[in-house]
């Protein structure tokens, strides 16, 4: 027994708890959390590193002076927006989601200032609109417009938080357009997911991707002075957040454990000579996917 020692010798026989190495430790270990796919991350960041990452990610998608104030989200776009020509890709394939699908209700998780909701609740196929965010800034922008919608028969709701605030079976289909690449715990938002929607549920995922662009633009940006200092002390202090693009290995595993079938994969943005080589009508083969930047992914439960 030791309760009669002085303290300083009670204390020598606590040994402390050895320390994991962690990503978020050194300059090295920010670069391969920037370099590495999502899935590799997640297993390499210890405990408290991924409380750090959530805490920088709540920051993020609340605190930054363009997320607090939804007039000034991607420079001002948003549900009054005329067509954005940096956004039309998206709007068509989201338009041509819909007319296949259509369903009587929509799920759009993280829908920002709403540049795209437009194009949802105003399809004539949707009777009933989502909206899921962690934000409440943008949530309150929305409620306002979508207040003012002369559709007949059409509802909506605003959820403040993540699909898992939301209840069983309460929706046709999902979409989530440039959302995906913020979210580091993917199994299980396509886990949660499948239990909102009504089968046969659809799922629309428009995202970045993590190929060689996205690889050179980082090495780049690694490169200069300071840069990966300033990320490691962003990170100490619970201030970087999920920005892990996406791979199609990756959603095939992911959105297949959770009960879907992906049946639709279109893959964007590429470089002039890229285009015009595919334009002319060479074989790319999986060169067209590792030079995009942007992949949208549409599944369906089995």
């Amino acid at each position: 027994m030791t309760a009669g020692l002085p303290l300083r010798d009670s204390r020598r026989d606590v040994v402390p708890a050895p320390r994991r190495f962690g990503l978020l430790s050194s300059r090295l270990g920010i670069a391969l959390y920037l370099l590495l796919p999502n899935h590799w991350v997640q297993k390499c960041l210890s405990p408290e590193e991924q409380v750090l990452i959530r805490k920088g990610n709540q920051r993020h998608n609340t605190q930054r002076p363009d997320y607090a104030d939804p007039t000034q989200y991607q420079g001002g776009t948003g549900y009054d927006s005329l067509i954005d020509p940096r956004r039309e890709r998206s709007r068509r394939r989201l338009v041509a989601f819909l007319d296949r699908v259509r369903p009587a209700s929509v799920v759009e998780i993280g829908p920002g200032s709403g540049y795209l909701t437009k194009t949802i609740v105003e399809h004539p196929a949707v009777c009933r609109y989502v909206a899921v965010d962690v934000n409440e800034a943008f949530l309150s922008y929305l409620d306002q417009r979508l207040a003012s919608v002369s559709k007949p028969g059409f509802t909506y709701s605003l959820v403040t938080g993540t699909v898992d605030d939301l209840p069983a079976d309460c929706v046709d289909a999902a979409v989530m357009l440039s959302v995906v690449h913020h979210i580091p715990g993917r199994e299980n938002l396509f886990r949660e997911l499948a239990l909102r929607l009504k089968r046969p549920g659809h799922v629309l995922a428009i995202d970045p991707t993590h190929y060689f662009l996205r690889w050179y633009k980082l090495i780049r940006k690694i490169s200069r002075g300071g840069y990966l200092s300033h990320h490691l002390a962003e990170a100490q202090l619970g201030k970087l957040s999920t920005h892990a693009m996406c791979q199609l290995s990756k959603y095939r595993a992911v959105t297949q454990s959770a009960g879907f079938d992906i049946v639709r994969v279109e893959f964007d943005d590429h470089p002039r000579k890229v285009r015009r080589l595919a334009g002319a009508g060479v074989p790319l083969g999986p060169l067209w996917r590792w030079t995009s930047q942007e992949m949208a992914i549409e599944c369906v439960q089995h």
